[in-house]
């Protein structure tokens, strides 16, 4: 027998819901009366600059996970504390798990910072990107949304990360992101299709992560970095150049775009 992924969506209550899952762990991990802030950033573990920066904030703290590997802590930025979850691994059901979880301990606004292929020659390696959408090519999105609804950035969200950036002079492109589960599938048939339909990106999480967030109802955006390109035709890994000032560059667009300023 084989399965549609097209008809993996139900609005029928799930069996394993994500509240009644953290009800299960609190006593072991998170105590009864734990909550996080409203107000959340999730990164990656390539990202490790980034990791180290925030656990040098002021007030940072640590929390138990239960998945290891994975770090949970929250830090004051302005006078408002910021929860920050770095994954380790990557792609669209383990960031939706990490959101589903935030979501049910207290999240409601989140920044997704992340790396990105390039598809376009325009965007630099380190060069910032503001995806508005992406294109649905992974599994965990359909069983969130309708096949025909669009994963998109909270326009809200997405707003006040370009306000900050338009107000601090920060350059950045914008676009749809191209969401694929499939990192060794990637062809230049499709990178022709996607970037001549407007597509500036290629990544592994952010239509699921836009799914989640859509159908719980709170405000999620994604702010990526230019890293490996796709552009001219070949495989460009473009590993030259630091990628820690970007990494810092885009914390503070974050905790700003979250806090306000």
């Amino acid at each position: 027998m084989s399965a549609d992924i097209l008809r993996a969506f139900s609005p029928q209550r799930a069996i394993i819901e994500p509240d009644r899952f953290v009800s299960l762990l609190r006593p072991y991990l998170f105590g009864r009366r734990f909550r996080l802030p409203r107000r959340a950033i999730v990164g990656f573990s390539y990202m490790g600059w980034l990791l180290r920066q925030v656990q040098e904030r002021p007030s940072f703290r640590q929390h138990r996970w239960p998945e290891q590997g994975d770090v949970l802590m929250d830090f004051l930025y302005r006078g408002r504390r910021i929860a920050y979850l770095n994954l380790q691994a990557l792609g669209g059901p383990v960031a939706a798990w990490g959101l589903e979880t935030l979501i049910s301990l207290g999240v409601r606004e989140v920044v997704v910072l992340g790396s990105s292929g390039t598809l376009t020659r325009e965007i630099g390696r380190g060069e910032l990107i503001l995806p508005s959408a992406a294109i649905r090519e992974e599994g965990t999105s359909y069983h969130y949304l309708p096949p025909d609804e669009a994963a998109h950035a909270s326009p809200r969200l997405r707003g006040r990360l370009a306000g900050v950036m338009d107000r601090l002079g920060i350059a950045y492109h914008q676009g749809d992101a191209w969401t694929t589960d499939a990192f060794f599938r990637e062809t230049w048939h499709k990178v022709e299709r996607f970037r001549n339909g407007d597509i500036v990106c290629v990544d592994m999480e952010a239509a699921s992560l836009f799914a989640v967030a859509q159908y719980r109802g709170i405000d999620l955006a994604c702010l990526f970095y230019g890293g490996d390109s796709l552009a001219e035709g070949s495989w460009d890994l473009r590993l030259a150049g630091e990628m820690h000032p970007h990494q810092l560059r885009m914390l503070e667009i974050a905790c700003r775009a979250l806090v306000g300023g």
